[in-house]
């Protein structure tokens, strides 16, 4: 919808704005599900335990780079704590899974 001089009015300016509110609203749900469906496919991944075949070189490119810059510590991997089946309880209180 667009606002035009003979259809200017408040009720048109309001039903302009509530327009692109849904357009909006429409496009975040729409990002939302496919941010969800690219999470689910690597839970998916996560739990079959598929690894990439680059991925130890990946890793040791990352850790060649951390200690040549002098560093002492690099994130190699991250995902939710949820994923775990203790949520990732017995990580942070070594407590036996």
């Amino acid at each position: 919808m667009t606002l035009s001089a003979d259809k200017f009015s408040a009720q048109s300016i309001l039903d302009y704005f509530d327009g692109k509110k849904r357009a909006a609203e429409a496009t975040d749900r729409a990002e939302a599900a496919t941010r969800r469906a690219g999470q689910e496919k690597l839970r998916e991944a996560f739990e079959a335990r598929e690894v990439a075949p680059d991925t130890l070189d990946r890793i040791a490119t990352l850790v060649c780079r951390v200690v040549d810059a002098g560093e002492r510590e690099a994130m190699v991997m991250r995902f939710p704590s949820e994923w775990l089946p203790d949520q990732g309880r017995s990580i942070t209180s070594h407590d036996p899974a």
